[in-house]
């Protein structure tokens, strides 16, 4: 090191190093002394003050810059940091600076201790938070928004629990005592289409609630009921329903099935081969054939519902699954995209897996799996 390189060192003293670093840091340093009057402040301190002369402060108080409140706090803190000698860390504090704008600041006060262990005074840095403050307001107002919105919503849950029973209780008990009195009518007057007509038309009804509460509790995530099904049966009933519309688009339609599929499983899981097949028919009839497939396989039984029309994209096979999403916008047949929405959480109801796949040369094989017991 060279003598005058020596020199300069020495031309920075503790009070100059001090002075540099309280000139340019962004927070807010002062000292006071026993009577909280200031005695050194750095730049940012004095512009919070509207001084534009550091030295303008030395001698005033808070008294002389912010209001009386505020004033009066800050000496009762800074009188006890000075008796107990403890400080004070990160205090919240609100106040109005010299352009009458409000600020909050994290405050942090120390007392200022000579050698001797007697106490001079109090040190000061304060930061400046109001982004902060303003982003914990909004966020408890947007607590407070969701809170309400999530109370109301568990209203409407209460409401549609209220309204479940009443479809499954009320609404299912008369039609099932019409049911029982086609039955008797029956007995009576057999051979009678319209008692007959009742008789069917009340027992699909009771289906039809059935159905209702099932998919309303499984969209309000309840639990539902599971039992021993035979789930080809459920499958030839499915198709029966579309053998009207299976002849009119004059598809060459196969079932592949064994005798008898047995599974734990709610009779709501037919809604997922009804709407697979119901796609089909709507977008895959251009294939000119469908085919209908099950097997059991060692831990699952899957269930196919091939056709041989347009291939679903590789980025769709995954979205149309969720709400709002349909199979093919620009297709002649509209819908509001619930069906395979409904399909997946039917599966998920029942811990099964549903998904499609391409078929070859084309078109596409939806499928369903779903576990069996061991």
């Amino acid at each position: 090191m060279t003598k005058k390189e020596k020199m300069d060192q020495d031309h920075f003293s503790d009070g100059i190093l001090l002075q540099i670093l309280m000139d340019n840091i962004p927070d807010k340093i002062y000292f006071k002394d026993e009577q909280s009057r200031f005695i050194k402040i750095n730049k940012a301190q004095a512009q919070l003050l509207g001084v534009t002369d550091p030295e303008d402060a030395i001698g005033k108080t808070d008294f002389d810059y912010f209001s009386k409140t505020h004033a009066l706090d800050a000496l009762k803190d800074e009188q006890s940091i000075m008796e107990s000698k403890k400080p004070i860390i990160d205090k919240f504090e609100r106040i109005t600076n010299a352009e009458g704008k409000v600020r909050w600041v994290s405050s942090t006060k120390v007392p200022l201790i000579c050698p001797c262990g007697k106490v001079h005074g109090t040190v000061g840095i304060s930061r400046d938070v109001t982004d902060r403050k303003r982003l914990e307001d909004a966020l408890k107002r947007s607590e407070r928004k969701y809170r309400k919105l999530y109370e109301e919503l568990m209203n409407i849950n209460t409401i549609k629990d209220i309204l479940l029973d009443v479809i499954t209780h009320d609404l299912k008990n008369s039609v099932g005592v019409i049911k029982e009195f086609s039955e008797l009518l029956n007995e009576s007057a057999s051979e009678n289409e319209l008692v007959d007509m009742i008789y069917q038309s009340s027992s699909n009804l009771i289906d039809v609630v059935e159905t209702v509460t099932s998919l309303a509790r499984i969209g309000l995530g309840e639990e539902i009921h599971k039992w021993e099904i035979d789930l080809v049966k459920i499958i030839d009933n499915v198709v029966k329903e579309f053998s009207p519309a299976i002849c009119n688009c004059k598809l060459n339609f196969t079932m592949d099935l064994p005798e008898k599929l047995m599974v734990s499983a709610n009779p709501i899981i037919a809604e997922i081969v009804r709407n697979y097949l119901n796609n089909a028919i709507k977008y895959g009839s251009s294939g000119g054939k469908i085919i209908v497939r099950a097997t059991k396989e060692k831990k699952c039984i899957s269930v196919y519902v091939i056709d041989f029309g347009r291939t679903v994209p590789e980025n769709m096979r995954q979205e149309i699954f969720k709400r709002h999403v349909r199979l093919d916008k620009e297709h002649a047949h509209s819908g509001k995209g619930l069906g395979l929405a409904i399909v997946k959480r039917i599966a998920d109801a029942h811990n099964a897996i549903v998904g499609v796949k391409p078929n070859k040369p084309k078109g596409n094989q939806f499928y369903l799996r779903i576990p069996i017991s061991q």
